[in-house]
């Protein structure tokens, strides 16, 4: 899996703010490391210490220390908890057959409620608005097949922090298990979750429209991103949406796209990160209009 990094920050409790060590390796590793953690025996879960998968600075926030907006960037790894057991691991493999992943039990994990936690591994690093879209995207994708699944809605975002790792409380309900073959394919699973969380553009007519009729899609597409929500965490996917109508509803081409995007980049509440995107933009856009 090339040099792709894993790992995340460990805090030693939910309200410390400064981790006591910040893990990185690759994927082997980190799972070694993980099965390690698991093989402790716990009279508390307090004890266990919590993992958050991204890098924190401080710096960045004179509110926070270890907030979303403290996130520099989210480790190749995406954290989910289940709490009920209902969406078994075996229906989550079969869901997505060739994703790779760790399972392991919670300390609070039982034979009669089978609670656990999945380390699904990605094909690169995150910044923290991708983590949340893609999160929200595979537990709405399981929400799909089974409503009532388990999965804890309140930590889909790349703060956490998560338990790590030990025995359940409960003699022989302990398991971790290591599945699948590939790494979750981050610029595909972003595309797919910023569509399924915005309209979906109209395509590209395959005779370009005429030149006043595709300015005026583009002030439609541009009003759009203007008049959304541009708070914290809200506008990633709205960008994204912009560079994906102006490809293909608005037909324009690369260059357009790119130099519009560097434009409206101004709207965002955080423009650096929008600029950074605009080459994930394109990408997806030419994938997508492709």
């Amino acid at each position: 899996m090339g040099k792709v990094i894993f790992g995340g920050s460990v805090f030693e409790r939910k309200a410390s703010t400064a981790p006591v060590e910040v893990v990185t390796m690759d994927f082997d590793g980190f799972a070694e490391w993980l099965r390690a953690k698991h093989a402790r025996r716990l009279s508390r879960k307090e004890q266990a210490n919590l993992l958050s998968p991204s890098l924190f600075d401080p710096g960045l926030s004179s509110y926070t220390k270890r907030a979303l907006r403290n996130v520099t960037k989210v480790f190749a790894n995406i954290l989910l908890d289940n709490d009920t057991g209902a969406f078994s691991i075996e229906q989550f493999a079969a869901l997505f057959p060739t994703l790779k992943f760790v399972a392991c039990n919670s300390f609070n994990t039982a034979l009669a409620v089978p609670k656990y936690r999945l380390i699904i591994a990605a094909d690169r690093v995150m910044t923290a608005e991708v983590y949340g879209l893609i999160a929200r995207f595979i537990v709405a994708k399981i929400a799909g097949v089974c409503p009532d699944h388990g999965f804890d809605a309140t930590k889909l975002n790349a703060v956490g922090p998560f338990f790590l790792p030990c025995q359940s409380k409960e003699d022989g309900s302990s398991f971790f298990l290591v599945r699948g073959d590939d790494p979750l394919d981050v610029s595909s699973w972003l595309r797919d979750a910023v569509m399924a969380e915005e309209e979906e553009p109209l395509p590209c007519s395959p005779a370009r429209p005429p030149i006043n009729d595709k300015q005026q899609r583009i002030q439609r597409v541009i009003a759009k991103w203007r008049n959304g929500d541009h708070t914290d965490g809200h506008d990633y996917s709205q960008f994204y949406a912009l560079g994906l109508s102006l490809m293909g509803f608005c037909c324009c081409d690369e260059s357009e796209v790119r130099s519009i995007l560097k434009a409206e980049a101004s709207y965002s509440h955080n423009p650096e990160n929008r600029l950074n995107q605009n080459k994930e933009v394109i990408r997806g856009a030419k994938e997508k209009v492709s």
